[in-house]
């Protein structure tokens, strides 16, 4: 998923939706001239931390007199489009043609990006270093990112993005002012998609049942049909991982953790979704179809629940929350994989 998908839209002061807690303290700081040097965003991927970021570094740079960004001046725009020489973003995927398989935002990295921190801004009033997955900082790259929050310069925000800020050091999240960002409920969501997106009602219903209270996926999904495309694919893949053979699933596997490198969110996104198909299986099991989030694939759905053992499916869900687990904290994707692959429920 594009981290800009929905931090680019003219015009608008803050992009952010559903974190009112968050934007009333961040209001209050810019009005009393009193931001942090760095702050910690937590919270579920797509719920806006990316987002929230981008508008954070258009506010610190915006030439216009207001105490937000404005969305219009040079610098707004050329922060939306990802061309401001004074706003680095820095992750284990540093940009949509790297496809290096990497697990860890090294310590190189962190040390050339830091390096601005030393500089005055080129075109801007603020430097900006957004660390996307700061979970993923390897142990040298966190000291020296340490050593840089120890004696902050002037001139400078740095902002880390994470889904678990219990992977990040005690002595990192002590020099930051931390915000746990929620994911949004799915009356919101729909309202958005409706509102801002023009998408029609059943499809905002869909999408927003889909996104496990992400907006950025919703987003996504309701501007890019390529996204359900993707959906209807993993779907089908699942369907026949499960009626297929030891081979031919150890080789899908090898796909997944191959692809893990190059595409951390998009694997886990596919265990979200067979997450969430065996909740469905479960919920037809036990009640009506009220509750299905796959509510378009009913008849599928009804039909892989009547040749299943319900206690397998059970135990499934178990696995892969904790293949997740596993992904989340760096074990070799391959044995997590293939551990979950080996627990995969079969179709009678």
């Amino acid at each position: 998923m594009n981290l800009f998908v929905y931090c680019t839209r003219e015009g608008v002061l803050w992009l952010i939706h559903g974190q009112d807690h968050i934007l009333t303290q961040i209001k209050a700081s810019l009005s009393a001239n009193r931001l942090a040097h760095a702050y910690l965003f937590c919270g579920p991927s797509g719920v806006g931390k990316m987002c929230f970021a981008m508008d954070l570094a258009k506010a610190v740079n915006c030439v216009s007199d207001m105490e937000q960004p404005c969305g219009l001046c040079e610098q707004c725009v050329r922060i939306a489009s990802k061309n401001h020489s004074d706003v680095r973003v820095l992750g284990v995927q540093n940009s949509d043609n790297d496809s290096r398989s990497r697990t860890v935002i090294g310590i190189d990295d962190v040390k050339e990006v830091l390096h601005k921190t030393n500089l005055k801004p080129f075109e801007g009033k603020c430097t900006v270093i957004v660390f996307d997955g700061a979970e993923n900082l390897s142990t040298e790259a966190s000291n020296a990112l340490l050593k840089t929050l120890e004696e902050p310069a002037p001139q400078v925000l740095i902002i880390l993005l994470t889904n678990n800020d219990a992977n990040i050091l005690d002595t990192i999240r002590s020099r930051c002012r931390s915000y746990t960002f929620n994911v949004l409920p799915k009356e919101l969501i729909t309202k958005i998609l409706i509102d801002e997106y023009s998408c029609n009602s059943e499809n905002s219903e869909l999408i927003a049942r889909l996104s496990r209270g992400s907006i950025g996926w919703a987003i996504s999904a309701a501007t890019n049909p390529d996204v359900l495309k993707q959906r209807d694919a993993d779907l089908n893949h699942l369907q026949q991982t499960m009626e297929a053979g030891l081979v031919e699933k150890f080789d899908y596997v090898s796909e997944l953790a191959s692809e893990f490198g190059r595409n951390r969110d998009g694997v886990k996104d596919v265990l979200y979704l067979w997450r969430t198909w065996c909740r469905d299986l479960i919920i037809l099991n036990m009640s009506s179809e009220e509750h299905v989030i796959n509510s378009d694939k009913i008849t599928m759905l009804k039909d892989q629940e009547s040749n299943m053992n319900f206690r397998d499916i059970s135990s499934f869900v178990g696995v892969v929350d904790r293949t997740i687990y596993a992904l989340d904290h760096n074990v070799n994707p391959r044995l997590a994989l293939e551990n979950m692959i080996l627990n995969m429920p079969k179709v009678r």
